[in-house]
């Protein structure tokens, strides 16, 4: 079901291609011109990526407290914008303490986490 909600600034979406997206033509405009998240979020880096399939994160430092972990709903919307993941998009992130675990999505929308990960070769790129 799409969103009619900006899920960054909550404001009301009022084109399709704004609520097939789930953000707003402002929020679109400034998230492009990020090379990393903002200082409200936390920031990560793409270490691994094979569109589709899966994508492998790490933090890049916290700011005010934010990690992967407590930002999470902001990570997977970011990852939506700027990677194109979909529902079969695996989300593999080090946490950190330097463990591999999986972030739980349909799309743009967090669902958990699971401990660990199995079935994607991270190789020694990790």
């Amino acid at each position: 079901m799409p969103s009619y909600i900006c899920q960054l600034c909550n404001r009301p979406l009022h084109d399709y291609v704004s609520v097939k997206m789930g953000i707003g033509p402002v929020c679109r405009a400034r998230d492009r011109k990020q090379k990393e998240f903002d200082f409200m979020h936390a920031k990560m880096e793409v270490l691994k990526h094979e569109q589709g399939i899966y994508i492998f994160i790490h933090d890049v430092g916290h700011n005010s407290g934010r990690s992967i972990t407590n930002d999470v709903e902001y990570i997977i919307h970011q990852l939506y914008i700027e990677y194109g993941i979909t529902d079969s998009t695996r989300i593999f992130y080090k946490d950190s303490e330097g463990n591999i675990d999986e972030i739980l999505h349909s799309g743009k929308r967090f669902k958990g986490f699971k401990a660990g990960h199995t079935g994607i070769d991270l190789g020694e790129e990790v």
